[in-house]
């Protein structure tokens, strides 16, 4: 908890889009993917990636081993 006050609040919102976007992705394991569902995926795939790169420009010390 005393990490989370003291880390910044764009780093806070990365990480809770970094868990949404790993709940989003554990949805898609099947083998065949409808056009809808590969949509939803991709989408998924790039707000990881931009939650990613936002945690990457912080110290792994302040992310407390977010990533």
């Amino acid at each position: 908890m005393l990490k989370q006050r003291l880390a910044p609040d764009r780093m806070l919102t990365a990480m809770l889009l970094l868990d949404d976007a790993e709940r989003e992705l554990r949805r898609f394991r099947g083998p065949v993917l409808d056009v809808e569902d590969f949509a939803d995926r991709e989408s998924a795939l790039a707000k990881f990636a931009e939650a990613d790169k936002v945690l990457a420009t912080y110290p792994v010390r302040l992310a407390g081993g977010a990533r």
